[in-house]
């Protein structure tokens, strides 16, 4: 959870080259600092049809929906086993992807001319790899940078579905319980050290949200308190930034791009702070924090620390900063939740409508579940929902991918799963499941959903478009819809359900079942 983010020209300076570091198993790799946009906790992220296994899913971060994925499987090393260590690497290549690891190790300055071929290394395909660093003080142990362009050119250039998931048939789903029986181990913490006017502080682990870059740009407010930086953009949305050195009672300096925003997570309020330098996630033994000596109590700096720990055999000291004081003199002006404020805003939206702008704007979708994920269908597709009938009629030679014949008062309607069409597992039929009647360009079928939620009214511009990551997917789920809860919709294509050929099978199997249901008659 470790970060020191700053411009392309600060890390080339000298030939130095900043990186982060994290673990894959029991293999070090770490990638430039300058294609990390944040580090952040694991987002429960909504499955997606129809995309390689790699792919967990899309999550909504920070007001943008981005893909995750699984960087273990993505090497072929085995799916990771998420826990409290593991972080996601939220990389800029074109849209913000995230980067599922094991955990982030530290943030470490390179010099470029140390790095080596990567030409011996056994782990992974050398192709993926830009070069390797022998760690210092142990030379046996192997830095792995990673060249990311290569491995998503490799894995996702594909336009089709069916070589996706060619591409990525050889993952393994090994899961490593390695560094979750480490990170069960209740007699440890990890704390996130940080550097504020030369001297070394922390935040435990679990009280940080995330690591940004500093802002570019800042709007100072007038008449602030002294530890109001001001307002800064993240996702584009503005929140306020506090300068940690004000809060702590230290010596002013001017704001540089060589600083760090912390963002502290409390309940439903986040509190961003600008500090000089990230520098390590540092894992101890919880024994290992001492109250505050007194002598250093009286040390302007030292009044906000909870406890401090002694590295290094006593020459290095970590002072671990009550986060108490600092959510107290942030108060009201902290970070609100997203969540909770984008649920504030979409409601203001709705409120600020008038009749006119709801008949032009606004839109009711049908949500429906499969697999316990929502998907949407605008109502103008959906002609009728209805119950399973007692049971289907097959008629001989149809296609497989038909579930069977219903009866629809006495129109013989074909019906799909669409448990199938998405590449899901079928289930027994029950009662909670539904048929969605839809008109496939005048073709009439039915589909079979786990369930049918609601009908859903919403402002047609709060629809976005959905991050690509297959062929088949960017058809047939293209576009999303983020509910006020912060959950993801994926909205249906309904013309691109059914292939032209399937859609004639439709038709040819209704005749037949018509002429069949006529004869019995």
């Amino acid at each position: 959870m470790n970060a020191t983010l700053q411009n392309d020209t600060d890390s080339d300076d000298n030939g130095l080259m900043q990186v982060v570091s994290f673990a894959l198993s029991d293999e070090l790799f770490a990638l430039p600092m300058t294609q990390v946009l944040e580090i952040m906790r694991y987002p429960e992220p909504v499955k997606v049809p129809l995309t390689p296994p790699s792919l967990l899913g899309l999550a909504g971060v920070r007001g943008s929906v981005s893909p995750i994925v699984d960087l273990r499987a993505l090497l072929g090393m085995g799916q990771g086993v998420i826990n409290e260590a593991s972080r996601v690497l939220l990389l800029d290549m074109g849209q913000s992807v995230g980067m599922v690891v094991d955990r982030v190790d530290r943030v470490l300055t390179l010099e470029r001319h140390q790095i080596e071929s990567a030409s011996d290394i056994n782990s992974i395909d050398t192709e993926l790899l830009t070069g390797v660093y022998r760690l210092e003080g142990d030379e046996k142990r192997l830095l792995q940078l990673l060249d990311l362009d290569a491995l998503m050119a490799r894995e996702f250039s594909a336009d089709s579905e069916s070589d996706l998931v060619g591409a990525m048939a050889s993952i393994g789903t090994a899961a490593n319980q390695a560094v979750a029986s480490i990170d069960d181990n209740s007699e440890l913490t990890q704390l996130v050290s940080i550097e504020v006017d030369g001297q070394e502080y922390a935040f435990r682990l679990n009280d940080v949200q995330e690591v940004l870059r500093y802002p570019d740009s800042i709007s100072h407010t007038p008449k602030a308190p002294a530890h109001v930086i001001g307002l800064m953009t993240r996702r584009g949305k503005p929140f306020p930034l506090f300068s940690l050195r004000a809060l702590l009672s230290l010596a002013p300096v001017e704001a540089v791009n060589e600083q760090v925003v912390v963002v502290l997570r409390r309940g439903q309020v986040r509190l961003a702070l600008a500090v000089d330098q990230v520098k390590e996630v540092v894992r101890l033994e919880e024994k290992r924090l001492e109250p505050v000596p007194e002598v250093l109590a009286r040390d302007p700096g030292m009044q906000d620390v909870a406890a401090i720990c002694r590295l290094d055999e006593g020459r290095r000291l970590l002072s671990l900063l009550a986060t108490d004081p600092l959510f107290s003199d942030a108060g009201a002006l902290a970070l609100e939740d997203p969540q909770t404020a984008l649920q504030q805003r979409q409601e203001q939206d709705v409120m600020a409508h008038d009749v006119s702008d709801e008949q032009t704007d606004e839109c009711q979708l049908v949500v429906f579940t499969l697999e316990e994920q929502q998907y949407g269908i605008s109502i103008e597709q959906v002609q009728e929902i209805t119950r399973l009938p007692e049971r289907f009629y097959h008629v001989p030679k149809s296609p497989d991918f038909i579930e069977g014949m219903m009866n629809l008062r006495g129109t013989v309607l074909p019906v799909v799963d669409m448990r199938a069409r998405f590449g899901l597992a079928r289930i027994e039929h029950n009662e909670r499941q539904r048929i969605l009647v839809l008109n496939l360009n005048g073709v009439t079928t039915g589909f079979v959903v786990d369930t049918v939620s609601e009908v859903r009214r919403l402002q047609r511009h709060t629809i976005e478009a959905a991050p690509r990551l297959s062929a088949a997917q960017q058809k047939l789920l293209g576009e999303v819809v983020r509910t006020p809860d912060n959950q993801l919709v994926q909205l249906l294509n309904v013309d691109a359900l059914m292939s032209h050929d399937e859609q004639q099978a439709l038709v040819e199997s209704a005749e037949a079942g018509e002429e069949i249901a006529a004869t019995a008659s």
